[in-house]
C-alpha cells in the first residue's frame, strides 16, 4: 500500500522547531480514517507553540462549558497531555482539526506548547475532518449536530443522509432528527440560535407533531417553548399546551332557566343543551314522581299537537 509523508513544515521553515522527520501514515481511502495516527506512530508528534494554532472555520461547536474545560484541565495539570491535538498547516500557522476542547483548557493552564499531530489536508477534508471528529463530543448539543450534519449534505461531503450517518458513524434516524430542528417555525429557530442547547431532537419532533396538530396554535406553541428559558421542563411541552388549549377553547355550559315561586324562591332549573331537555328539582319539598308525572303529561300533549312521538 502506498504511504504518504506528513511533514511539520511551517515551523521548521521558521527555525522555531527542529525536524522530527517525516510521519508515515497509511494511505486509508476516506478523511475520517486518515485522522487515526497508529499508536506505534505515537513519537511523530511535535510540540506546537499555542499562539500560532488558530480555531477551525468549520467547527460545528459554538459553546465551551466553562466547568468542563475546567475539569479537563485538572486532568492535563495531573497527568499531563495523553493525546495530542491534530492540526493541519495553512501558510505560517496551524488550523485546528481536532482537539478545540484541550487547546482551550492549555490555554487556560497557562501553557505555551501543546503536542499535535501536522497533517496535510485540503480545504474539503479538513471541514469533512472536523465536523466528524466533533460528533458525539461532549458539548455538540442536537441543534449543533444538526446544523453539522446539513453542513455536510450541502457542501457535498456526503452524498445523502445515509451517507451522511455513515461518515458520522451514527445512525439516518439521528441524522434525520437533527436536521429536522432547523425546519421549525422560524420563531423557535431563532430562540434556537440564541441558545443552541435549549432543547434536543426528541423535543424538536414533539413541537413539529403540536404544529401540525395545532396549526392556528403557533402563538401559543412557541410560548410553551420560550418557557424552557425559564426552566420548564421539555417533557412537559405538550401537556402545557394541550392544558391551555383546552381552558382557551371550554365553552360556557347553557345558561339554565330558573322556576321560582311567588316570592322569589327557586323550585325548578331547566337547561337545554343541544336537543337534551334536563329538568332539577330545587326545592326537597316537592314529590319528584308528582313532577315527573306532570312533565310527562305535558310532552304528552305537544307531542300530540305537533304529531310528534315521545317516548
Amino acid at each position: 500500500m502506498a504511504s504518504k509523508q506528513i511533514k511539520v513544515s511551517g515551523l521548521i521553515a521558521a527555525g522555531t522547531i527542529k525536524d522530527p522527520g517525516p510521519i508515515q501514515d497509511d494511505d486509508i481511502v476516506g478523511i475520517v480514517a486518515t485522522m487515526d495516527v497508529p499508536t506505534n506512530e505515537s513519537k511523530h508528534y511535535v510540540d506546537l507553540p499555542l499562539d500560532l494554532i488558530d480555531d477551525s472555520p468549520y467547527q460545528p461547536r459554538s459553546v465551551y462549558r466553562g466547568e468542563s474545560i475546567d475539569d479537563l484541565g485538572h486532568t492535563l495539570a495531573s497527568a499531563g497531555q495523553k493525546e495530542p491535538i491534530q492540526v493541519r498547516p495553512v501558510g505560517t500557522r496551524y488550523e485546528l482539526i481536532a482537539g478545540h476542547r484541550r487547546l482551550r483548557a492549555a490555554r487556560n493552564l497557562g501553557w505555551t506548547k501543546i503536542k499535535a499531530y501536522v497533517i496535510h489536508m485540503n480545504d474539503q477534508e479538513a471541514e469533512l475532518a472536523t465536523l466528524v471528529h466533533n460528533e458525539g463530543r461532549e458539548d455538540l448539543c442536537d441543534y449543533e449536530r444538526g446544523k453539522a450534519f446539513s453542513r455536510a449534505l450541502s457542501r457535498g461531503l456526503a452524498k445523502n443522509q445515509s451517507d451522511c450517518a455513515a461518515k458520522f458513524a451514527t445512525s439516518q434516524a439521528v441524522v434525520s432528527k437533527c436536521i429536522g430542528m432547523s425546519k421549525l417555525p422560524q420563531p423557535i429557530v431563532q430562540m434556537l440560535e440564541s441558545k443552541h442547547d435549549l432543547f434536543g431532537y426528541n423535543c424538536s419532533e414533539t413541537i413539529h407533531k403540536l404544529v401540525a396538530e395545532y396549526p392556528d396554535r403557533l402563538e401559543l406553541i412557541t410560548e410553551a417553548v420560550a418557557r424552557l428559558n425559564s426552566g420548564a421542563d421539555q417533557n412537559g411541552i405538550r401537556s402545557w399546551v394541550e392544558q391551555m388549549i383546552g381552558i382557551g377553547s371550554r365553552k360556557k355550559g347553557p345558561t339554565p332557566l330558573v322556576i321560582t315561586d311567588d316570592s322569589g324562591k327557586q323550585i325548578f332549573s331547566a337547561v337545554l343543551d343541544g336537543r337534551v331537555l334536563t329538568v332539577k328539582i330545587s326545592d326537597p319539598t316537592i314529590d319528584a314522581n308528582m313532577v315527573q308525572k306532570r312533565v310527562s303529561e305535558k310532552l304528552s300533549e305537544i307531542s300530540k299537537s305537533s304529531n310528534v312521538e315521545i317516548e
